[in-house]
């Protein structure tokens, strides 16, 4: 019965410490720190602000470097018969194909509202063929409303 309330007490004094940190932030020795999404397969508007990376390219590598490795198989015929482009990750803005993982070291992060990344089988039903090692997609948020 002990035990019980014990757990209790903590679970509160737990929950009461969490309600006080700002939303976004988990307190540490250091100070409040940004939250990461738990979903790995997204970077969120509140990751992105809070981040203080200039380029898309450094956000992703601090936070999702896994985003920027080859996730699908590669092919014997790359490099082979005129195809000189190599399997890498592509980013899009929307829907509209920017190249490889390269044009993520020019887009400031001011401008993305969020990332998602898609598997190369995602990417390939999303996207279509020819996405066979994922995509990296930026959001961006949609403009103001005219005054």
């Amino acid at each position: 019965m002990i035990g019980t309330a014990v757990r209790l007490s903590l679970v509160a004094l737990g929950t009461a410490s969490l309600a006080c940190a700002h939303p976004g932030t988990v307190a540490d020795d250091a100070g409040e720190v940004p939250v990461v999404s738990h979903d790995r397969s997204v970077l969120s508007p509140s990751d992105l602000h809070a981040a203080s990376d200039q380029y898309l390219y450094d956000v992703i590598q601090r936070l999702r470097p896994e985003w920027l490795f080859v996730h699908g198989s590669t092919s014997i015929a790359s490099g082979v018969g005129g195809n000189v482009e190599p399997d890498l990750i592509r980013v899009y803005v929307g829907m509209v194909r920017l190249g490889g993982p390269e044009v993520l070291t020019r887009l400031p992060t001011a401008h993305a509202d969020s990332l998602k990344f898609f598997t190369p089988a995602q990417a390939q039903l999303r996207f279509g063929p020819g996405n066979t090692n994922g995509v990296i997609q930026i959001l961006t948020a949609p403009p103001p409303p005219p005054p």
